[in-house]
């Protein structure tokens, strides 16, 4: 190895050591319990609501919708769109506090011709095979 090759390696070694000292170390947060209690309320009122939803003989949001938003996104469906929403579920009509947290709440729905429920239901719980669909997005996936 010549003198400008053992050189300009080491300048890429040091340049390398010093960018990965750089890098921010990450941390998973921690949730408080303020945090939990608050996403386990925001979950139990949003199941109510469900709850009452399905009473109400709605099986698919989009049957709830008012014409013509209903006809748009059925149109929508049938042309292989997929709908997405954000949602909010609100405590008494105010929005449920978070103590340092967020939470996304989002539903999507999309028309599969010719696919059973059954199917869908496979598909969706086999966790420890959804990588293999979602790469590279995904790189492994299992349920714990």
């Amino acid at each position: 190895m010549s003198r400008n090759q053992s050189k300009r390696n080491s300048v890429l070694l040091s340049t390398a050591i010093w960018a990965l000292a750089c890098i921010p170390t990450v941390a998973a947060e921690q949730l408080t319990p303020e945090t939990t209690a608050a996403f386990n309320h925001y979950v139990e009122l949003s199941e109510q609501r469900m709850s009452q939803e399905l009473d109400s003989g709605l099986f698919l949001r989009i049957d709830g919708l008012p014409q013509p938003q209903r006809g748009f996104d059925y149109q929508k469906l049938k042309t292989g769109e997929i709908i997405t929403d954000h949602l909010q579920t609100l405590d008494h009509g105010t929005l449920v506090a978070v103590p340092r947290g967020l939470i996304h709440h989002w539903i999507g729905t999309i028309f599969i011709p010719r696919a059973t429920l059954a199917q869908t239901l496979a598909f969706l719980e086999d966790y420890d095979s959804q990588y293999r669909f979602y790469a590279p997005e995904v790189q492994r996936s299992r349920l714990v």
